[in-house]
């Protein structure tokens, strides 16, 4: 579909979100917590990422007998939120060969950091020693591996050839080892250098939300709560929310987005 080259009005309706809301997933927690960076929030809406979206309104469903507790809502620039949520990884080590791929001898000193699912990096794994690779005739490589870190699949593995000196990196997705058989090209950017876990402030807390006691019921209609947005978000920004306390073990509320994009 063409993009909307004059927009009045939006270009397709855009419903998101169906997320549980819940105690076993979603709990803020803290009165002090204004800035959406807390591991249990979460993402319901995402606009258009061509020319962004309209968002009308956040509709929280009950799904059964909960707790009173408040709806923390953000809007997100979509440069990542969160302090890490998963763990550094651990052990990494690297074996050399003289074989399978296309290394020199030379050092090699590697470390690495995972990245969760806010694209937020982790702080880096200890330093490996030298890494010594021998081959004359360039067929050399390394296999590198560390242990798994929680809530991620995703890896930046920096590499130099001493100390503190790792200027290039290989992204690592859907696994905790990596052969390497060339030098990598990427550069290092100042997100991923070795200065440990970064903390990103890129949400606008804009409001609140009270939600209520509610006791489940198979005849009674349970209630649904309206938060109204009216607001247009530019391409690929998000809207995030987290609830203020826990609500049920197995219950909770459903969000949903309703708006359109351009």
């Amino acid at each position: 579909m063409p993009a909307n080259i004059n927009p009045i009005f939006t270009r397709i309706a855009d419903i998101q979100g169906g997320v549980l809301l819940s105690q076993a997933a979603f709990g803020v927690g803290a009165i002090s917590e204004m800035f959406g960076q807390n591991a249990n929030t979460v993402i319901v809406a995402t606009s258009d990422v061509t020319n962004g979206s309209y968002f009308q309104k956040l509709r929280f469903k009950v799904t059964g007998t909960v707790v009173a507790t408040v709806a923390r809502i953000y809007i997100n620039n979509g440069l990542g939120q969160h302090q890490p949520t998963s763990n550094v990884p651990q052990t990494l080590t690297g074996t050399p060969s003289g074989t399978g791929g296309f290394l020199l001898t030379q050092n090699l000193v590697a470390k690495v950091c995972s990245v969760d699912q806010w694209g937020v990096p982790s702080a880096f794994s200890t330093e490996t020693g030298n890494v010594a690779v021998s081959s004359a005739t360039g067929i050399g490589s390394v296999l590198w591996n560390w242990n798994a870190s929680s809530n991620s699949n995703t890896y930046i593995l920096i590499v130099g050839p001493s100390s503190n000196s790792q200027e290039e990196y290989f992204l690592v997705q859907g696994a905790n080892t990596f052969t390497q058989t060339v030098l990598p090209t990427l550069e290092v950017s100042a997100k991923y250098a070795s200065n440990g876990a970064i903390q990103l402030y890129n949400n606008f807390y804009i409001g609140d939300l009270s939600l209520p006691v509610v006791t489940g019921s198979l005849t009674t209609a349970m209630p649904e709560v309206d938060y109204p947005l009216n607001i247009a978000l530019p391409p690929s920004w998000k809207i995030v929310v987290g609830l203020g306390t826990t609500t049920n073990v197995s219950n909770g509320w459903i969000c949903t987005s309703v708006g359109g994009a351009y």
